[in-house]
């Protein structure tokens, strides 16, 4: 496994940042993309497992943690990890000096979370030529690589103005995601956040 160093980021001049950690899997077609901070780790795992194919992921680290830890962090959950070492295309951005959230006197929303420019960076990062971005939160059904690659192979039997949907789940710890259609349109438990 290859290990590059982390860049600062200078949100005035943002620079490109290195790959940090980088899959096994070669397919070229299709890529899943996200953004997420260090404690949501565990979800990207979860997205590589059920995806099971390439992602490319920007991870924002340092914030509110010690970045050294997070990195450690990084290191150990891959090194136990065969899902995200197989699928994922790691990214760290770090920015010391200009933190996402509130700090002692500073005015909310200040230093926003910079949602936007990693969601970017993952998209910029990826290596496939088709891509689906979702959040890091986001649950996909089992082999949703399959599906997605399936579909794309029958782009050019659609309508021009046909819309693909894959369903994706808000990911906590309660949740199923439904096998099948039939499972889906059976379980209620669904409509309890609406």
């Amino acid at each position: 496994v290859q290990s590059l160093p982390v860049w600062d980021l200078d949100w005035h001049q943002p620079h490109r940042l290195p790959l940090f950690k980088r899959r096994t899997h070669a397919s070229q077609d299709i890529g899943l993309c996200t953004q997420l901070t260090i404690d949501r780790l565990s979800r990207l795992e979860e997205l590589a497992m059920r995806w099971q194919g390439p992602v490319s992921a920007v991870l924002y680290a340092g914030y509110r943690t010690d970045l050294q830890d997070d990195l450690e962090r990084v290191h150990a959950r891959w090194n136990q990890s065969l899902a995200l070492q197989q699928y994922v295309d790691l990214h760290v951005v770090h920015c010391p000096t200009t933190p996402w959230y509130t700090v002692g006197s500073d005015k909310r929303g200040q230093h926003p979370y910079p949602v936007n420019l990693l969601r970017q960076l993952s998209v910029d990062y990826a290596t496939t030529r088709w891509i689906l971005y979702v959040e890091a939160d986001m649950l996909l059904p089992a082999q949703a690589y399959d599906l997605a690659r399936n579909t794309l192979h029958r782009l050019d039997d659609m309508p021009s103005k046909s819309a693909i949907v894959l369903p994706t789940y808000h990911a906590s710890k309660e949740t199923t995601v439904p096998a099948t259609k039939q499972a889906l349109l059976q379980d209620t438990s669904i409509l309890r956040e609406s």
